[in-house]
């Protein structure tokens, strides 16, 4: 596995309405997303991504992660950046673990042509800082993740930084889907 160059810095950001239909092709291009994510071929956004991202988005317990890599190199209109992976974090007060707070991370997605370059690892370390800056150097809390269980790679992954496959999920579809 090859490792971050100094070539490239990472930075993450809160996702933007503009962000979608880049969203929505990296998630479209994972094969858990391929049947179930929507794109039209002229890049038009269906209204309930639109919606659903609005909520997200005045949300403060909710972080739509857009990491992006930027280039040491500027061109003449500064700074060049791409996105190049996101996940969605969730802050959530919990009362089980005697009150411990959770992290919950969801929707994690590297581009397919940034894999294996640290991309991973350095998310997951920015994750854990963010739950220490809401909680603080000296709170316990919990990093909660979900991944489909078709994504072996990633579950390998998760283990080896650190996560317990602790329990299973079980989804419920309601009123069609």
């Amino acid at each position: 596995m090859s490792t971050l160059t100094d070539s490239m810095m990472l930075s993450h950001r809160k996702a933007r309405l503009d962000d979608l239909p880049w969203l929505i092709r990296t998630y479209a291009a994972g094969s858990a997303g391929a049947a179930r994510e929507v794109l039209s071929p002229d890049g038009q956004v269906d209204a309930a991504y639109i919606q659903a991202f609005q909520q997200i988005d005045q949300n403060p317990d909710h972080y739509l992660m857009i990491v992006q890599k930027a280039a040491k190199v500027q061109s003449t209109k500064g700074q060049t950046t791409e996105p190049v992976a996101t996940c969605h974090l969730t802050f959530l007060p919990y009362i089980v673990y005697h009150a411990t707070p959770r992290l919950l991370v969801e929707a994690v997605h590297v581009a397919s042509l940034h894999r294996s370059q640290g991309i991973g690892v350095w998310m997951l370390k920015t994750i854990e800082n963010l739950g220490r800056q809401t909680w603080g150097d000296s709170q316990p809390f919990m990093i909660e993740l979900t991944t489909n269980m078709q994504r072996e790679r990633a579950q390998a992954f998760y283990v080896r930084q650190g996560f317990t496959p602790s329990h299973i999920g079980m989804k419920k579809w309601v009123n069609g889907a």
